[in-house]
C-alpha cells in the first residue's frame, strides 16, 4: 500500500482553502459593484426629489451599544463625545446627557426616560437637537421664563422596564422636579422577541437575554469583549458583508412588490383582517401591556418617594388605527416604502392590540396622558424619517402637544 503523503494533503487542502477565499473575494467584489450600481440607479431616479433632503442625512450618526452592568445597555463614550446634539451637554458619564435651556434661577429639572424616539444621540431620526425633549425644554423655558434642565437617560430599545432600572440609577444623581416617561411602543418587544416572552427576562437586557441564548456568547463591554470561546476583532464581528447587503436589497425590493401586488388586489377583494392574530400571540400582547402597566406604577411609586412628579405620556406611532386596507391605500412614495414594515409579520394588528390595551389601562391612571390617538402624529408620514421614529418637524408637533399637557397638569405658565 502507498504511504500518504502529509506534505500533498497539506498542499492540497492549502489549495482548496485559497480557492474558497477566492471565490468569496470574487463574490463579495461583484456584489459590491452591483450594490454601485444599483445606488447609481436609484440616485439617477431620485434626482427630481433631490430638494426633498432630510437633515437626518447629513448628520453622521453616532449609534453604537454596548453592555453595562448597571443599566443593562448604553451607547458607547465615544458617541457621547462625538455627537454633535451631546455638544452642549455637561454630563460626564455614559448613562445620561444633561443640558440646560435659559439662565434664569430657579432651575427646573426634569429627567427624561424612554427608547430611540427620547434618545438624546438620535440624529439619524431627527438631525441636530431635533429630539423632542431638545423642543420641548426649550419651548417650556421660554414659556416659564426660567432655566430648564434636562437629563435625558432614554436610549434606543428601551422597555418600561429599562426605563424603570435607569430611574432607580439615575435617583441616585438627581432629584428632579419631574420624571418624564414617553413610552409604548417598545413593549412589542415583551411579544416579539422569544427571550422576553420569559417571566424570568422582564428586567434582562435585551442585548444579554439575547447573548446568552447564541451557541457563541459575544457582548461589546467598553474595551472589551466578553465572549464564551474565541473572541474576533470587532471590524470582522461588525464587518457586513456585500452580498448580505444585496440580498437584502433584493428581499426589500420583493416585500415592495408583494405590497404592490396586495394592493392590485385589493381593488379585487376584500381583504380579511379578523381574527388575524393567534390566541397565543393575544395573550403575549397582553402579557406586554400588563408589564407596562405595573413598570409605570413602579416608577410613580419611586418618584414620588425621591419627591419628584412621575408624567408617562404614551407615545404615537405610525401605522396607529389604520387597518390593513388603509396602508394598501397609501399613494406617495414614501408611504408605501413605510407601509412594508407595517404589513410585515401582522406588525399592524400586533401594534393596534397593544395600543388598545395600554390606552384602556393609561385612560384610569391621572398620570398617564395620552398621545397616542392624535391623528397627526399617527397618520401624518411627513412627520416620520422611518415608520418608528419622528422626524425633527415630527418632534417639534409632539413636543407642543407635551408641553400643552404639562402646562394643563403642573400650572406652569410663567
Amino acid at each position: 500500500m502507498k504511504a500518504i503523503n502529509p506534505k500533498l494533503i497539506m498542499k492540497v487542502i492549502a489549495i482548496n482553502i485559497l480557492g474558497l477565499i477566492s471565490l468569496l473575494l470574487m463574490i463579495e467584489g461583484c456584489s459590491y459593484l452591483i450594490l454601485k450600481q444599483l445606488e447609481r440607479i436609484e440616485r439617477a431616479d431620485n434626482k427630481p426629489m433631490k430638494e426633498d433632503t432630510s437633515e437626518k442625512e447629513q448628520v453622521p450618526a453616532t449609534w453604537n451599544f454596548i453592555f453595562d452592568p448597571a443599566v443593562g445597555t448604553v451607547h458607547k463614550k465615544i458617541d457621547y463625545l462625538t455627537s454633535p446634539n451631546s455638544k452642549d451637554s455637561t454630563s460626564n458619564n455614559d448613562l445620561f446627557t444633561y443640558k440646560s435651556y435659559g439662565q434664569k434661577l430657579p432651575n427646573l429639572s426634569i429627567i427624561v426616560l424612554g427608547g430611540s424616539t427620547s434618545d438624546a444621540l438620535g440624529t439619524q431620526f431627527s438631525g441636530i437637537n431635533g429630539t423632542w425633549p431638545d423642543h420641548f425644554s426649550k419651548m417650556l423655558s421660554k414659556i416659564i421664563r426660567r432655566k430648564v434642565s434636562i437629563i435625558n437617560a432614554a436610549t434606543g430599545g428601551n422597555t418600561s422596564s429599562q426605563e424603570l432600572i435607569r430611574l432607580i440609577t439615575l435617583m441616585q444623581y438627581y432629584t428632579p422636579n419631574y420624571v418624564i416617561s414617553m413610552n409604548g411602543i417598545n413593549e412589542y418587544y415583551f411579544e416579539n422577541i422569544a427571550e422576553l416572552r420569559d417571566n424570568r427576562n422582564t428586567y434582562a437586557p435585551r442585548m444579554l437575554a439575547d447573548a446568552l441564548n447564541r451557541p457563541h456568547i459575544v457582548i461589546p463591554y467598553k474595551n472589551k469583549m466578553i465572549c464564551s470561546h474565541i473572541c474576533l476583532p470587532s471590524s470582522i464581528l461588525n464587518y457586513h458583508m456585500q452580498i448580505n447587503k444585496l440580498l437584502r436589497k433584493y428581499k426589500k425590493s420583493r416585500q415592495r412588490k408583494e405590497v404592490d401586488i396586495a394592493k392590485f388586489n385589493n381593488n379585487k377583494s376584500k381583504i380579511k383582517t379578523d381574527n388575524i392574530l393567534s390566541e397565543e400571540k393575544v395573550n403575549q400582547i397582553n402579557r406586554a401591556a400588563n408589564i407596562w402597566e405595573n413598570n409605570i406604577l413602579y416608577m410613580n411609586a419611586i418618584s414620588n418617594a425621591r419627591g419628584s412628579e412621575y408624567f408617562v405620556f404614551l407615545q404615537p406611532t405610525w401605522g396607529l388605527d389604520m387597518t390593513r386596507k388603509n396602508v394598501l391605500n397609501l399613494t406617495s412614495e414614501k408611504e408605501i416604502e413605510g407601509s412594508i414594515k407595517l404589513l410585515r409579520n401582522n406588525y399592524l394588528e400586533r401594534i393596534n392590540l397593544l395600543y388598545k390595551i395600554m390606552r384602556e389601562k393609561c385612560e384610569k391612571i391621572n398620570y398617564c396622558i395620552d398621545l397616542s390617538q392624535n391623528d397627526q402624529l399617527t397618520k401624518n408620514y411627513n412627520f416620520y424619517s422611518d415608520p418608528r421614529h419622528l422626524n425633527s418637524a415630527g418632534n417639534k408637533k409632539l413636543s407642543s402637544e407635551i408641553l400643552k399637557s404639562f402646562r394643563e397638569i403642573t400650572n406652569k405658565d410663567g
